[in-house]
């Protein structure tokens, strides 16, 4: 009886692997096209705004390696583009949105302080009406305490908006994403990313220092990482200094002391560990040096490959599936850069209003990643695009995160879902058990509360693969912008 128990497992478990493993095809016989392999390695931009960078340096290095002029672990560096691209910033441009951007920084955060303390007083408000005999003259400043942080957090919600528009317009202006001056250099002028010191290289440095240090001690990686929090709003400060002082080399201060020469030239060597010390202070401060910043990127960048480099754009300019399709489809599949409003990962109106149109919202958020494969999806019966984002191994999660916590606060709910989340049934069973905690009981609710909106929203929303993006492509199309891939022609 055993023998045959243990034969009909085997069985039911061959079966599920064999129904389970089947792949979803196209009745129009486009083929599903999966490229992560060739793109494991983590990328991470950290809190300097680079994706544009970043999106251009993956899909060249991917096009080189397959050429056989880069090995599958070498990579062209995001952070040379990005030094090439401010070396030609003559307008301004950059000094406006590093501006902008500290600002930015800040209203974010007071808005959520703001929002905090407003969200503690609504809960003392509701502690003070539970009681057999709340205290009126308590329940009066509750009531004036709140309605004064509702008026803050709605004039602080305003500027953050002024400035979010303020970004974006320079943002647009930039044309970083085009590949211009790739295609103008024709793959001249490129650095490896052995030859600059990368967010995510600092990250590692700081984890590897903090691991010797505490060497009689278990230290867990991850923690020290996240020590460090990659956002929008937060970021490690001192890498944040040194590259935002490389871009600002213009201005440099010429009449300093030779000791404070060197602490300066010491604090670049560890973002260009080509160049000595001696070679740094030469560049920074030497005044027949109009422009320090070209003159690094003149010294450090000086790899070339011999090609001629066509850019394929979308046309029209946000009609990007076609253009996808059209690189996945060349030999086994190429990648390639879109260009789209990052909110389709964090703002619930994309699932919940069918009419929402980014191109008439003008606080949109201009961001650049990597398509880097297609599946077709039986149940929506369209493709899903697999998307290679610049934010680390955990951004897919941390999107979903902000989507969910995005999607509770605002009340963006379809209609015919309509469930206020203090009244949620769940709460309040959390509530009525000894010990728990009001976060976790909060927290629970609001998993539970975006599981049904998952299963209501007329849109379906994009789904998690580890660092990778599944997105329906009807969310890409709602926020795209443009797309392009990169042919190269040997000369």
């Amino acid at each position: 009886m055993k023998r045959h128990t243990f034969f009909l497992v085997i069985l039911i478990q061959f079966c599920f692997v064999f129904v389970s493993g089947k792949e979803c095809r196209d009745p129009n016989g486009k083929k599903n096209v999966d490229l992560r392999r060739e793109f494991f390695r983590e990328v991470d931009q950290g809190p300097i705004g680079s994706c544009y960078a970043h999106a251009e340096a993956i899909v060249l290095s991917h096009e080189l390696q397959r050429l056989g002029d880069l090995k599958p672990f070498e990579s062209i560096s995001a952070e040379g583009i990005f030094l090439r691209y401010n070396e030609g910033d003559r307008n301004g441009t950059l000094a406006n949105i590093l501006s902008i951007g500290d600002k930015l920084e800040l209203a974010s955060k007071e808005l959520t302080n703001v929002y905090l303390d407003q969200k503690d007083l609504a809960d003392q408000l509701r502690s003070e009406l539970g009681k057999k005999k709340p205290r009126r003259r308590k329940v009066s400043e509750l009531k004036a305490a709140i309605a004064l942080k509702k008026k803050e957090y709605s004039d602080l919600l305003e500027t953050n908006l002024e400035l979010n528009k303020a970004f974006n317009k320079i943002s647009e202006q930039e044309g970083g994403h085009d590949f211009n001056n790739v295609q103008k250099d024709g793959l001249a002028r490129l650095c490896l990313d052995t030859d600059f010191l990368s967010y995510k290289g600092y990250i590692d440095q700081k984890v590897s220092r903090a691991q010797a240090y505490e060497r009689f001690t278990h230290v867990d990686k991850e923690d020290v990482r996240r020590s460090s929090p990659v956002s929008n709003s937060t970021s490690d400060t001192s890498y944040l200094k040194r590259i935002t002082g490389v871009v600002k080399l213009r201005g440099r201060n010429l009449a300093l002391s030779e000791q404070a020469r060197c602490g300066i030239a010491e604090s670049y060597q560890g973002i260009f560990p080509g160049l000595n010390l001696e070679d740094l202070k030469e560049i920074l401060f030497k005044t027949e040096i109009s422009d320090p910043l070209a003159e690094l990127h003149k010294r450090l960048c000086k790899r070339s490959y011999n090609y001629n480099v066509e850019v394929v754009r979308s046309q029209p300019r946000n009609n990007v599936l076609p253009n996808f399709d059209e690189a996945l489809e060349r030999g086994t599949g190429r990648a390639s850069s879109l260009r789209f409003d990052a909110r389709i990962f964090s703002n619930p109106l994309y699932y919940t209003d069918k009419n929402f149109d980014i191109n008439k919202n003008k606080d949109k958020g201009p961001h650049a990643s990597v398509i880097v494969g297609r599946r077709y999806n039986c149940e929506t019966n369209s493709f899903d695009y697999i998307l290679k984002n610049s934010w680390g191994k955990e951004a897919c999660k941390n999107s979903k995160d902000s989507l969910k916590n995005n999607f509770v606060r605002t009340g963006a709910m379809p209609k015919g879902f309509h469930q206020e989340i203090y009244d949620c049934e769940q709460l309040s069973k959390c509530y009525s058990k000894e010990g728990a905690s009001r976060r976790a009981c909060y927290s629970r609710c609001t998993d539970i509360s975006f599981e049904k909106f998952e299963k209501v929203s007329e849109v379906p929303i994009y789904k998690c693969e580890g660092e990778f993006y599944v997105v329906p492509s009807s969310v890409i199309q709602r926020g795209a912008m443009s797309s392009r891939y990169v042919k190269l022609k040997r000369k």
